[in-house]
Parts: structure tokens; sequence; C-alpha cells
């Protein structure tokens, strides 16, 4: 081989390890794979939030066996406020009607839980072998002003709820007393989830969620409910954080909730659960 051969060799060798080089340091490279830690890392928050959820149970009446399952029904990410902030709502039904949301999520390494009720009747609620939550209140309807009479069929009922959703806006308040961290919060576009309660009180229902993201700040219960012989459409807001919210109906306020409630009382219609697992995210 000549000199000017050699050369030429020697340079194609070095341009061929320049580009392993470049392809080993790419950024498009180093993004796969910190996207798939990511996915990793979700995938063991939810499976520990899934499990988590699943140690609560739920009956009707005291001294039973607390036997109903909350069912998973909507995941949500908040990094408006953290960017570890990941969560699980479920809910508990009984013959059909929601009783109960179990809200699981990380906030600030600590494992959370927030239980709320949606039932007109009270309850309790277990976590293990402990009961931890015992409801002696009841959620209060009220009649949506100026609502339309109740569809007979199922998909006009549908309808309807979408409708008297919409009328309703939510706004939190936040935590500060100028109320300077207020923010509007936006309804998701589709039902939380519909119900057709197996009771005689109540026709249908559907849960919709007032939302930071996709992160559920408060929830409305909208159901056609009896009253004597009239059936008329009803609502009830639930809280979903303990920040300040409050809910108007065509602008006008029907609903308020003042911020850094008391949680700890296990008798009312709303307790927070701090959970002693802190989560290492690095891991």
């Amino acid at each position: 081989m000549t000199k000017t051969g050699e050369m030429t060799k020697k340079l194609v060798q070095s341009l061929v390890v320049l580009a392993i080089l470049v392809v080993v340091r790419s950024p498009a490279l180093t993004d796969d794979t910190d996207d798939i830690k990511e996915s990793q890392k979700s995938a063991k928050i939810n499976a520990l939030l899934d499990k988590s959820s699943g140690e609560f149970r739920f009956g009707m009446v005291a001294g039973r066996e607390a036997s109903i399952h909350p069912i998973p029904v909507h995941r949500w990410t908040n990094d408006v406020r953290d960017s570890h902030s990941i969560g699980l709502l479920g809910i508990a039904i009984d013959h059909g009607k929601p009783i109960a949301t179990v809200a699981t999520y990380i906030w600030s390494g600590k494992l959370m839980h927030e239980l709320d009720s949606l039932s007109r009747k009270t309850f309790f609620a277990t976590q293990g072998q402990a009961t931890i939550w015992e409801v002696k209140q009841n959620l209060t309807f009220v009649p949506i002003p100026s609502a339309p009479a109740v569809e007979p069929t199922e998909s006009g009922r549908l309808r309807q709820m979408k409708h008297l959703a919409s009328q309703f806006s939510v706004t939190m308040l936040g935590w500060r007393l100028n109320q300077s961290d207020m923010e509007p919060l936006r309804l998701l576009p589709r039902e939380l989830f519909r119900y057709k309660p197996e009771t005689d009180d109540c026709v249908d229902g559907a849960l919709f969620v007032f939302a930071l993201g996709t992160d559920p700040e408060a929830i409305l219960a909208i159901e056609a409910n009896k009253e004597g012989e009239q059936t008329q459409w009803q609502f009830a807001l639930i809280r979903q954080t303990s920040a300040g919210l409050e809910a108007k109906h065509k602008g006008k306020e029907v609903w308020k909730a003042a911020p850094h409630s008391s949680r700890s009382d296990r008798n009312a219609l709303g307790q927070t659960i701090e959970s002693t697992i802190n989560i290492d995210f690095e891991r």
C-alpha cells in the first residue's frame, strides 16, 4: 500500500470512530433513554397508587363487613404545582351509585389519600383491618335552578347532564388571604363517571370534574332524583383540594368552600390521610 493509501485508510478509520462517538453521544438517544427511565418510574408509581388505593374498603351499615372495593376511573398529573405530582382517583360504588372518592397521589415525596363522600347516606371505610372513616353526615343535593324536565331516555338524560354541567363554573380561590393565587378551573370534556342507580329514589346521575390540568380540584355530581311524585335535576359539589373554591351557576354563586379546612375529622364528609411511605424519585 502506498503512503497516500495508508493515510487515506487512517482517515477513513478516524471518521468512522468519530461517527460512532457522535451517535453514542447524540441528544436524541439521550432523550430516548431519559424517556424510558421516566416511563419506568411512572409505571412504578402507578403500580404503587393502584396497590395503595386498593387497600380501602367501604360498607354502608356499621357492624357488617366492608366489601365495596374502589374502582380506578381517572389518572392525572399536575406539573403546574409540582413536577412529581401524580395521582389516581377511584370511586366506591354501592348498588350502582357512587358513595365516595378515593384520591391517592404523590405530593412532595409523600403518598397521600383523600377520601370524600358522594353519598346521601352514612357509611364507613376501612384500610387494612382498621376502620379509618365513619361518615356521620349526608351529602346535600339541591335543585338546579331553571333545569328542564328530566328526559325519559338514557341518551336524552346524558345530553341534559352534559348541558347542565356546562352551566357551572368553578374557581380555585387558592390558599392566600388576598386570593392572588386564584385560578379558574377547566371542566373536563367528558363525564368522569355515568351511573345508573339500582334504587327507587334516583333515576340517573353523572360525575363531572373541574381540573387544573388533569388534576381534579372539584367534582360536580348531577342526579335526576325523585322528590315525591316529581323527578328533578339536583346537584352537589365535592372539594378535591385544600384550597378555597367557589362555584357559580350561570354566573351566580351557588357554593363556596373555605381554604385550609380541617381534614382530620373521621366523621366528616372528607378527610386526608398521609401515608408513612416516602417516595424517592431518583430510584
